[in-house]
């Protein structure tokens, strides 16, 4: 039987040391890309819809019931969300958080 400290089951990165830090970087890397996909793709659309789309295909997020809420990197999946909703609003990247 071979040993491996991690292991995709389902979609999902399980650690040997039960920290979600892989599983949370692989969901923030498909959120990202799945924003640049909607916002490519819908550019010239009216503000409204590009958020209606994002929220409808982007924000699944699909496994993170699994993670540990209090986790550092977290915070950098709630961070690329927003600089997707400011990208879908063509706002200033100097938009606070709290407006979004």
């Amino acid at each position: 039987m071979e040993f491996v400290r991690q292991y995709s089951h389902l979609g999902h990165i399980l650690s040997d040391d039960f920290d979600d830090a892989s599983d949370i970087k692989r969901g923030r890397v498909k959120l990202i890309s799945q924003i640049n996909s909607v916002l490519c793709y819908f550019r010239k659309v009216d503000c409204f819809v590009r958020m209606r789309l994002l929220t409808t295909y982007c924000y699944s997020l699909y496994g993170c019931v699994l993670w540990d809420f209090v986790h550092p990197d977290l915070n950098r999946v709630c961070t690329a969300w927003r600089v997707g909703v400011r990208r879908a609003w063509n706002l200033p990247y100097r938009t606070h958080s709290n407006l979004l």
